[in-house]
């Protein structure tokens, strides 16, 4: 999802601020998220897979990066999963 998300962002004219990964089974993501909330981004797309995706909305809430209408996340249809 990554690599076709930047591909086709940037072809229609938009700025990648922060391009962070992480591996599979992680579930702490505090530092790639200090980083993006650095780049000061104006949304936030994270490419994850159900539970691990819920993990990441409550770590950068926690940090101070929150997630709301002024600071969207779009995500892949995970994102709809029960357990985020």
């Amino acid at each position: 999802y990554r690599n076709a998300f930047i591909t086709e962002f940037k072809k229609l004219g938009g700025i990648i601020s922060a391009d962070e990964t992480f591996e599979k089974d992680d579930t702490d993501y505090r530092v790639q998220l200090t980083r993006i909330r650095g780049s000061k981004p104006e949304a936030i797309y994270h490419a994850s897979f159900g539970h691990f995706l819920g993990f990441a909305i409550k770590q950068a809430n926690q940090i101070g990066l929150k997630i709301s209408n002024e600071l969207p996340t779009f995500s892949v249809y995970e994102s709809e999963d029960q357990s985020v």
